[in-house]
């Protein structure tokens, strides 16, 4: 979106400039004319070359943040697939990758598709000095976050827990937690904490108080780094 609004923009720019260059020469004097339409000289070679290593020098670094950018989201992958034992399939890597560039995502996708494996794995995705590593997920189903919660403590007991998932304190003993209508403050206190890296809510727990409150602190804000809303078609219903 930026590159074609740049792009718009240059255009838009050129027409704006052209059109100002021929209602002024329309009012210029003959000899100002003459003198307008007169060819610049071509440029020195000293310019010409400097322009051309200029170029060159933005086209490697261009190449390079690309090549980078593709390393980063290799070296993603490869986690998911050593802690989930999966390997994200062509469009579960494409939206892996538009969230990587924090880009807003709506997915419609079918059942089987693996959207779960996308927000499970997006928190692998994260550079390993990234503060950012906790993921909340709203459903609106109990059973299906209960059992969302089960599956990734489960691949969280067995996988090596490398510094990606950031296991620095004694209280995290789990990878994942639910907050349902028994959740108690204490719970709610932990996730603040950052004591879980994905987190379940359902839409009544999330309009309590307390945990209202944790999403308006700062420093948990500091925390999340991806909101997901599962199962959004029920989203007219909460």
């Amino acid at each position: 979106m930026s590159k074609i609004s740049a792009g718009m923009l240059n255009y838009n720019n050129k027409i704006m400039a052209s059109f100002n260059s021929e209602h002024s020469a329309s009012t210029q004097p003959d000899e100002d004319k003459a003198q307008e339409e007169d060819p610049e000289p071509p440029p020195s070679p000293r310019k010409e070359l400097a322009r051309q290593q200029k170029e060159r020098r933005a086209a490697d670094a261009d190449a390079y943040a690309v090549k980078k950018q593709e390393a980063a989201l290799n070296r993603g992958f490869g986690r998911i697939k050593e802690f989930f034992g999966k390997d994200p399939r062509p469009g579960q890597r494409a939206v892996l990758k538009a969230l990587c560039e924090s880009k807003d995502v709506v997915l419609r996708a079918r059942t089987g598709f693996g959207k779960s494996l996308i927000f499970y794995g997006f928190l692998l995705m994260q550079p390993v000095d990234s503060k950012r590593d906790v993921t909340i997920i709203f459903t609106p189903l109990e059973g299906l976050g209960q059992q969302m919660m089960d599956d990734l403590n489960s691949y969280f007991e067995k996988r090596p827990k490398d510094d990606v998932l950031k296991v620095r304190s004694k209280t995290m003993t789990k990878g994942a937690c639910f907050l349902d209508g028994s959740s108690t403050r204490d719970d709610i206190l932990r996730v603040g904490q950052g004591d879980f890296r994905w987190v379940f809510i359902t839409p009544e727990k999330a309009k309590s108080a307390p945990v209202i409150d944790m999403f308006k602190d700062q420093a948990f804000q500091a925390k999340v780094n991806l909101i997901t809303v599962d199962e959004a078609h029920l989203v007219d219903e909460w």
